[in-house]
């Protein structure tokens, strides 16, 4: 129906626009648009040069007559004051009664605005016009009606006064519902009101790794080469040369190479998990140059990526994250006022928004979906070229569908609990004892040891993972994995060694530990009941060990402490 009545609409007004431009002029019915009674429906509709309006209409249309009025104007029948829908007229609730029927034009006026929009691929400019000629219409419509009434309710004036003064008032009160999308603005004001359609999401992979940080660092790097400060080669030496975890090598950045630094576009050619780690060690990088205001800059960006990557954000935090977004903004076009802000820099301001609205970033991000690329990367390579997306949705499907029917777990919970090389436990009274002090258990009836464990997919190794197992006020208290246990099949525990925090270290970005010179016990910790369950490694770094974080954890500490 809904097409019916745009179809019928678009075609009487380009119909009254080509044959009766002055009616748009002036506002009023052209001299001699009128209609005359008749019985033959084909006739109906037709003006004085016989071109029918609603010839094509199915629906019976009521009968017209002739006034002697100046302007020859249809007068409506007794039956007419309470017709029956016809194929051209749109079906509403009686006129407004109050602020539901006003609320129902409204929508009705809001509708009609996304119709024209969205189906005739109009400019916003071109809507506009359409909703203004729609109102003028719609005025010399509410004229015309309004003097023909009067004049019936003249001939009837003994009958029907009460009558005419209701139905008077009630024309003199018509509420435009048009009024409320005059322009571009009250249109998406009124359209977000009354719709609410869901407003998109933005990404960080997309905006952080794949737009700001790549078109920054390469801006900064750009600068210190050219200024002499720094030698790419020698960046891009202790790049490669960097001490990263297992968990990270997976995603070396690749060296930088001057024609990619040359060049005019935004991208430094590594990948959203290689800008990750290159985020994570940059503030290394950069340490053997003097600090600079340079420097400073990618050190704040650094700082907006983590809080906008950490898993819990307290309403302060997120208040501070949008400060910090709009004076690094600010930084930037004071550094490099030739370059322009970028649409994605523009998005960093939505983000704390989007934040307070919809929870942690790292909540809703695609990283985790674009990994299903790799699949129909590695086929596409084996195809022909005559249907590719065919061929690769026919694939998908056939891996899917076994994957169900192979009698196991389903891939995206198979690797929820891995263990590595399994050995049995020498001392077994040792780890009964330390059980049963530290997690309370008694009863053990067996026990085995692993060199690694991945659980919700975090990978702990022993003698070289740390993890976050206490906090000491605002700083985590990291334990140095000695030794992972499984009891019974159900419980993962790990037995580490405490480091003592030196604190947070501003120009490097990460926390300095140290470990305790005398001899220290070790202690027991459930997997479950750890402070953050991400795996850490520590890094030596000019003698000094660091712990290198991928997000904020100021807020995760404050949520246990």
């Amino acid at each position: 129906m809904a097409v019916l009545l745009n179809t019928v609409f678009n075609s009487f007004y380009y119909h009254i626009r080509r044959t009766h431009a002055l009616y748009f002029t002036t506002g009023q019915p052209p001299t001699g648009w009128m209609t005359s009674a008749t019985s033959d429906i084909s006739r109906v509709g037709s003006e004085h040069f016989d071109i029918p309006v609603f010839s094509d209409c199915a629906t019976e249309t009521r009968g017209m007559q002739r006034t002697n009025s100046e302007v020859n104007t249809p007068v409506i029948s007794n039956e007419m004051l309470n017709p029956e829908p016809t194929c051209h007229q749109i079906p509403h609730p009686k006129i407004q009664e109050g602020a539901g029927a006003s609320s129902a034009n409204i929508r009705h006026a809001a509708a009609f605005a996304i119709n024209v929009r969205e189906r005739c691929h109009l400019s916003q400019r071109s809507v506009n016009s359409i909703v203004s000629e729609v109102q003028q219409y719609q005025t010399v419509l509410l004229n015309t009606l309004r003097d023909t009434m009067k004049r019936i309710f003249e001939r009837h004036s003994d009958s029907v006064e009460q009558l005419q003064e209701e139905v008077l008032a009630t024309l003199d009160n018509f509420h435009d519902p048009f009024s409320l999308m005059a322009t571009t603005y009250m249109q998406d004001s009124t359209i977000q009101k009354l719709f609410n359609p869901v407003k998109p999401e933005e990404d960080i992979m997309h905006i952080i790794l794949e737009g700001v940080a790549p078109m920054e660092i390469k801006c900064v790097l750009k600068y210190l080469v050219l200024s002499g400060q720094m030698e790419l080669d020698v960046f891009n030496s202790a790049m490669q040369s960097f001490p990263l975890s297992l968990v990270d090598v997976r995603d070396k950045p690749c060296p930088i190479s001057v024609s990619t630094l040359a060049s005019n576009d935004n991208k430094l050619k590594q990948s959203s998990g290689q800008m990750l780690i290159l985020l994570k060690i940059m503030p290394f990088l950069l340490n053997t140059i003097e600090k600079n205001e340079y420097v400073q800059f990618v050190l704040d960006l650094i700082e907006i990526i983590q809080i906008l990557f950490a898993p819990v954000l307290s309403v302060q935090t997120v208040l501070r994250l949008r400060c910090l977004i709009e004076q690094h903004l600010k930084v930037f076009k004071q550094l490099f006022p030739e370059n322009n802000i970028i649409p994605k820099q523009h998005y960093l301001l939505h983000l704390p928004a989007q934040i307070l609205s919809l929870g942690p970033m790292v909540r809703h991000m695609c990283m985790r979906f674009e990994s299903k690329h790799c699949f129909f990367k590695q086929w596409s390579s084996k195809l022909n070229f005559k249907n590719v997306c065919k061929s690769l949705m026919k694939h998908n499907q056939l891996f899917e569908c076994c994957q169900n029917e192979i009698g196991m777990e389903h891939p995206m919970f198979l690797h929820e609990k891995e263990v590595g090389p399994v050995s049995e436990v020498a001392n077994m009274e040792y780890v009964n004892t330390k059980m049963r002090d530290f997690l309370g258990i008694n009863g053990i009836q067996h026990t085995v040891k692993v060199k690694w464990l991945i659980l919700n997919g975090n990978k702990y190794i022993c003698d070289r993972s740390l993890i976050i197992t206490n906090t000491n006020e605002t700083v985590p208290v990291f334990g140095f994995i000695k030794n992972i246990y499984v009891v019974d099949s159900l419980l993962y525990c790990f037995e580490y060694q405490l480091y003592d925090i030196v604190g947070w270290n501003r120009d490097l970005l990460a926390y300095e530990v140290a470990v305790s010179n005398l001899a220290q016990a070790t202690e027991f910790i459930d997997a479950e009941k750890l402070v953050d369950h991400t795996s850490y490694y520590p890094v030596n770094f000019k003698n000094t060990t660091y712990v290198l974080t991928k997000y904020y954890l100021g807020d995760v500490v404050a949520l246990k402490h």
